[in-house]
């Protein structure tokens, strides 16, 4: 658990700047985009907002497969 918090950490600092990394909006923003929403209806792979957003209820893999085959 130590470990992960730590990446989190990491990953929001390099992302927002040291400083903003501790703001609360910024920590809101960050777990909102990295938040897991919905599964791969083919291989059931978890997906975040982003993810949905972009390729709909596929991930991006199954999403490639099943329209440019």
């Amino acid at each position: 658990m130590r470990k992960q918090k730590n990446n989190k950490q990491k990953s929001m600092e390099f992302l927002f700047g040291k400083e903003n990394a501790k703001n609360p909006m910024y920590q809101t923003v960050y777990e909102t985009h990295h938040e897991i929403i919905r599964e791969c209806e083919y291989c059931g792979k978890p997906m975040t907002r982003s993810e949905v957003n972009d390729f709909g209820s596929l991930c991006e893999r199954c999403y490639m497969e099943e329209y440019y085959r």
